[in-house]
């Protein structure tokens, strides 16, 4: 199994939970101030809301500890991607995660970490390419879609 997968695992056993579901109905937007959502249509809207909310019930307040070196860097990256988001662009049902992330040796865990909270969301995941930038703009990870089940 690659290292990649095995993390993704673990982080999506920390981060348990589905978000959207099926309903296309309007969601309420994020707390004012977290999260900037940018989105066109209705759809496109409850999934950038719904991915926003889920980040929200979902990312951990603090940094996980473990002796683990690779849990360690998963811990460590979750946090650092959790708390680095700072706009949720949305294109027919195509992500864009916009954030203050520096790119560095870290990225592709980080880009990971992405791949894992979209898929967990539930909101877009049999979609594919959706996308992390980094503070530049420039990206860091694109997603493939989640297999239909």
């Amino acid at each position: 199994m690659k290292p990649w997968i095995a993390s993704a695992l673990v982080l999506a056993a920390l981060a348990a939970g589905c978000g959207g579901g099926s309903d296309d109905s309007p969601s309420p937007a994020p707390p004012a101030g977290e999260i900037k959502v940018i989105a066109e249509s209705d759809a496109d809207q409850k999934i950038a809301n719904d991915l926003a909310k889920y980040l929200d019930r979902n990312c951990p307040a603090s940094v996980r500890q473990s002796d683990n070196p690779t849990l360690q860097q998963l811990y460590t990256a979750t946090s650092e991607f959790c708390g680095g988001v700072t706009a949720i662009e949305v294109r027919d049902k195509r992500i864009t995660v916009q954030s203050d992330l520096e790119p560095g040796a870290g990225s592709e865990t980080l880009g990971n970490v992405f791949c894992v909270y979209v898929a967990g969301s539930d909101v877009a995941d049999f979609t594919p390419g959706h996308t992390l930038l980094d503070a530049s703009g420039k990206k860091i990870k694109t997603c493939e879609a989640r297999p239909l089940p």
